[in-house]
């Protein structure tokens, strides 16, 4: 089994993906992608692979990575409003969705 890592943001991936299945550099089996990523950038993550990554041969894996390691607890992110700083994180993402939805 061939493994390949690619890192980047969400358009990396996504390129490299698409050029390398018209190279056929994934022959075979399904390919297997893990996105890994912040929880709060897995929908529009989820969003952008969609929209973009059009690719019968890949089975796509959405792997956040646990709130406990940017030291905010579940508890905390579920109530986001009342922390400025996740506030200001939570807004953010939000309009680049809306941009990444309606783009």
């Amino acid at each position: 089994m061939q493994k390949y890592a690619f890192r980047g943001g969400v358009y990396h991936p996504v390129g490299c993906i698409r050029r390398g299945g018209k190279r056929g550099l994934f022959p075979g089996a399904p390919l297997a992608v893990g996105l890994v990523s912040t929880p709060f950038h897995m929908r529009r993550i989820r969003t952008e692979i969609r929209k973009r990554a059009s690719c019968s041969a890949c089975r796509f894996f959405y792997l956040p990575v646990p709130f406990e390691r940017y030291g905010v607890t579940r508890q905390v992110y579920q109530n986001w409003w009342l922390s400025k700083p996740l506030r200001q994180a939570v807004i953010l993402e939000f309009e680049k969705y809306l941009y990444y939805l309606f783009t």
